[in-house]
């Protein structure tokens, strides 16, 4: 129901005379490719991109993340982020971001095990799992390219914990 009443937002955006006032050529666009270490539940790789809109030096749009992580050499999870993220800059070679999405992953090969505040919990193997996400990071600006260290919170759902990472990223914007 909700992707329906958006479609229909959007063509009334479309097709109204304000909207097409608007030329998209005149937005600033920005976006960045990503790829980095992953470390929390387990190690591993991440790799994604975002898009979105420059206004006055706050960026905001959405952005999407591939993570590949080994646990303990026995179980894999692969996941992905779907979300949204705001920029805000600092100085002029450091910029404070917020992100906060949906994460879906799959547990194989074995079961994944971890403690949390002494209480360990069991994801087992071949189950699909949906969590959400919240993370802060910063960016140290170098030319075209960006430093990004990455704190990230995952609530898997139906487990009612929240599963801390740290995710350190090299970007190129584009």
């Amino acid at each position: 129901m909700k992707l329906k009443s958006l479609a229909v937002l959007l063509l009334l955006c479309l097709f109204s005379p304000a909207a097409q006032a608007v030329k998209v050529q005149k937005l600033p666009f920005v976006s960045d490719f990503h790829m980095g270490v992953s470390n929390g539940v387990g190690f591993g790789l991440d790799f994604g991109f975002d898009a979105g809109i420059d206004l006055w030096g706050i960026k905001l749009g959405p952005e999407i993340e591939q993570l590949i992580l080994d646990v303990d050499y026995s179980a894999s999870i692969n996941a992905t982020r779907y979300g949204g993220y705001l920029t805000l800059p600092l100085t002029r070679d450091l910029n404070l971001n917020l992100h906060a999405g949906s994460t879906n992953f799959q547990v194989t090969k074995a079961n994944v095990r971890y403690t949390v505040d002494g209480t360990v919990y069991t994801l087992p193997m071949d189950q699909k799992y949906s969590a959400t996400y919240q993370a802060v990071s910063l960016d140290y600006i170098l030319g075209d390219y960006k430093l990004s260290p990455k704190l990230v919170y995952n609530m898997v759902a139906g487990q009612g914990v929240f599963l801390r990472e740290f995710d350190f990223n090299l970007a190129r914007s584009f």
